[in-house]
């Protein structure tokens, strides 16, 4: 190889040729400036080409690197500017108050009258109607026809039955009108009635106009007497109520049962 430099460049001109070829082997382009001449150049390039080495394989990726620090959180943005005012918003419909009038032929609130509400451009509304007549069974007395019922019950002791004798009170909530005074208008019957008279049952108890009905569910340890006004013994009724006789009670002895009173 040295015989090969040597011809071409001569003695002085070979050191230059082999520092170029060096300098190509190396992976650097080496540019002779005046030690060379233009055939030298050309032959150290020749040279330098065809024993210039190859490019290396690229290197493995080197490993991640360590996660940075967290960054300072950034300041708060400026509030936005308030919106425009809105416009006025549409008018409202009003309320139209029709009146119904009360009486015979008149469909609307069943002839007890009242109104019609209406709301602005509507065909049809909300009827408010007049309250049906009240009950006038607490002015003046328990209307003729009308009916009251309520309970009645008694436990006999030592002290309630002394003598043998038991009374137990019945009072009207609604007063009579007047006293019932026939003793034929005061039965006492038993759980379903008698049949004739007093046709209701304890559950259930009736009385026609002018009588008092008492119902029996069930007396044990005592006999039923009379049916007695508040202040004598007649038997009759008076307008607040009555009460009931029973004797040869003892301190087992109790009983329970119902009424009705229709007003006459």
């Amino acid at each position: 190889m040295l015989t090969k430099l040597r011809e071409p460049f001569g003695k002085a001109g070979l050191i230059v040729a082999i520092v170029a070829l060096i300098a190509a082997l190396g992976g650097g382009a080496y540019a002779a400036s005046g030690g060379l001449s233009g055939k030298q150049k050309k032959e150290v390039e020749k040279i330098a080409k065809k024993y210039a080495g190859k490019n290396g394989t690229n290197g493995t990726n080197g490993a991640p690197g360590a996660k940075g620090d967290t960054g300072a959180a950034g300041t708060n943005g400026t509030n936005g500017t308030n919106g425009s005012p809105g416009g006025p918003g549409a008018a409202g419909k009003s309320v139209e108050e029709v009146p119904i009038a009360a009486g015979p032929g008149e469909a609307a609130c069943e002839e007890r009258g009242g109104a019609e509400y209406l709301l602005e451009g509507a065909t049809e509304g909300t009827e408010v109607c007049n309250g049906k007549e009240g009950s006038p069974w607490a002015l003046g007395g328990l209307p003729k026809g009308a009916t009251e019922t309520g309970v009645w019950t008694f436990g006999a002791s030592e002290a309630s039955s002394e003598g043998g004798r038991v009374y137990v009170p019945i009072s009207f909530s609604v007063p009579l009108r007047q006293k019932i005074t026939d003793e034929a208008n005061v039965h006492f019957v038993g759980p379903n009635g008698d049949g004739t008279t007093c046709k209701g049952k304890v559950t259930a108890p009736t009385a026609p106009e002018g009588v008092l009905c008492v119902y029996r569910a069930e007396v044990v340890g005592a006999e039923f007497v009379a049916v007695r006004e508040l202040l004598a013994e007649n038997n009759e009724v008076d307008t607040a109520g009555a009460y009931l006789v029973f004797r040869e009670a003892h301190n087992e002895s109790y009983g329970r049962g119902s009424f009705a009173v229709t007003g006459n």
